[in-house]
């Protein structure tokens, strides 16, 4: 997936979640797991495998060393909202403990790691004063990345990017009606953020549904927004297929229902791809490829991290997880 031939996208940085590649986990500390003969020398030279983690699920203190709340510790203190009432107070206490991750980075050879920052860790009161104990959290953690991992250039060219979810959506039936759903759907998910980015204007589906409801982009913003991305990095986890619903339009104004769509897990009796462990979660790897080549080709080919991909699995170390990725590594 790495050449300039034009039949394949640019994946200059191809950066997955610590799960996605189990099988390079397994070979790096379990004898009992088959990677099926897939190892770093199956991939194109300049394949860059990483882990990826999000602020709140791994760092724990939430309320401590100046932290101010966000909108998702109110929601999982709901009680009800979330399964057996958990929270991430303590989670994984990476706050304490990122030099023992980033070890395990390094005993396992990754190339990259893709990190948030909480930002009321940084800005308690939402904007306004910085709290310095936050800064210092991420200076350490970055400090010791670099230590142990991954030298960083004396002179580093910023790039600008974007990260964005896509679930790829295909056509549930031939029609004309269910096409138009599913690019509807594409339009309205990716093409909200990629297509003012690459062509200065939204999606023509977009500006014909919502209208005036549309901010409309003036001369110097166009000239601020089109052009402006270096980088581009999507989520991809699964596939769901797109129908012309054949119920009334809703008369509700909204996002969700300017999609006018139906969405379906099934054709004929035929799931899409396997469930994995959650109700909405399918494994479908020609999604992968639907949704790369897509960009590909409809926004100009960008530089692209696949930045998230994952199947939910209840164990890391378990072969659902490895023979998954292997599909996904030998046919997206």
């Amino acid at each position: 997936m790495l050449t300039d031939n034009m039949s394949t996208p640019k994946l200059s940085y191809v950066v997955f979640m610590f799960m996605l590649y189990a099988a390079a986990l397994a070979s790096a500390c379990c004898d009992n797991f088959d990677t099926a003969g897939m190892n770093r020398k199956s991939f194109p030279e300049g394949f860059v495998f990483g882990t990826a983690t999000s602020a709140y699920q791994v760092e724990g203190m939430t309320d401590k060393d100046g932290r101010g709340p966000s909108i998702w510790d109110h929601f999982v203190h709901t009680p009800g909202n979330i399964a057996g009432n958990a929270t991430a107070d303590v989670t994984v206490d990476q706050y304490h403990k990122y030099k023992e991750d980033i070890d395990l980075m390094k005993n396992l050879n990754f190339d990259a790691y893709r990190f948030s920052i909480s930002w009321s860790r940084i800005f308690p009161n939402g904007t306004g004063e910085v709290n310095p104990l936050g800064v210092a959290y991420y200076n350490r953690m970055i400090d010791y990345l670099v230590e142990k991992v991954f030298a960083i250039q004396k002179t580093q060219k910023g790039q600008i990017g974007i990260l964005l979810d896509f679930v790829w959506y295909e056509p549930l039936t031939r029609s004309k009606a269910d096409n138009l759903a599913a690019q509807r759907a594409r339009d309205f998910h990716i093409g909200w953020f990629l297509h003012p980015i690459t062509y200065g204007e939204y999606p023509k589906t977009m500006q014909e549904i919502v209208g005036d409801r549309l901010p409309k982009f003036s001369d110097e913003e166009v000239l601020v927004v089109k052009g402006s991305l270096d980088i581009l990095g999507v989520n991809q986890y699964t596939t769901f297929y797109m129908f012309d619903p054949p119920w009334p339009k809703s008369k509700d104004l909204g996002y969700q229902a300017d999609w006018n769509v139906g969405f379906a897990f099934e054709k004929n009796g035929v799931p899409v791809g396997p469930r994995a462990n959650s109700g909405w979660l399918y494994i479908v790897p020609r999604g992968l490829h639907g949704a790369v080549m897509y960009v590909k080709e409809r926004y100009g080919n960008p530089t692209m991290i696949l930045s998230e991909n994952d199947l939910c699995s209840v164990c890391l170390l378990d072969k659902q997880g490895v023979s998954t990725f292997e599909l996904y590594f030998t046919t997206s």
